[in-house]
């Protein structure tokens, strides 16, 4: 299940609906399974067992949307997020800004909300996958062509090391 989290006035609805879409095909997952954050339901979170959830957005070392690990722990729980539904979380930040920096969401944030979820007993047996560095995805006359990480001057995919599972 995709989530995706936009900023108004900056994220256009289809470009993560295009988004979704490229990561549905690499993950072998159903596109139209996907939710904005804040509107996502308890129904849609109980769905299946043992699925994997990508949750799309700005990010940086501290927060995600501006949320801190424990706003997103706190939210997805009260949501029905459960390690019973879902085996595998993705944290997905998107690049911000045009300037060179570190987005890395590995350092403070992941792990943060990792043990959040290690404390949980409905949650603590579900992974958590966060990038090396900064996620990016290039366009390509209106189309996602490629998602990637950047780190240490090379592109990295979803299986050759550029997703780090958190470990607590």
């Amino acid at each position: 299940m995709f989530l995706y989290m936009r900023m108004p006035d900056k994220d256009a609805v289809d470009k993560r609906q295009k988004q979704i879409e490229y990561l549905a095909n690499e993950f072998k997952e159903d596109p139209l399974e996907s939710s904005e954050y804040t509107l996502v339901s308890e129904e849609e979170m109980q769905k299946g067992s043992k699925r994997k959830l990508f949750i799309l957005g700005h990010g940086s070392q501290h927060s995600y949307m501006g949320q801190s690990a424990e706003t997103m722990h706190k939210y997805l729980k009260d949501v029905g997020l459960t390690d019973k539904h879902f085996a595998e979380l993705w944290l997905m930040p998107c690049l911000v800004g045009l300037q060179e920096q570190d987005n890395s969401v590995t350092d403070n944030f992941a792990r943060s909300l990792m043990q959040l979820f290690r404390q949980d007993e409905s949650l603590a047996n579900m992974k958590i996958y966060a990038p090396r560095n900064v996620v990016v995805t290039r366009f390509k006359d209106g189309q996602v062509k490629k998602i990637f990480v950047r780190a240490d001057n090379k592109e990295y995919g979803f299986k050759d090391g550029g997703w780090l599972l958190m470990h607590f």
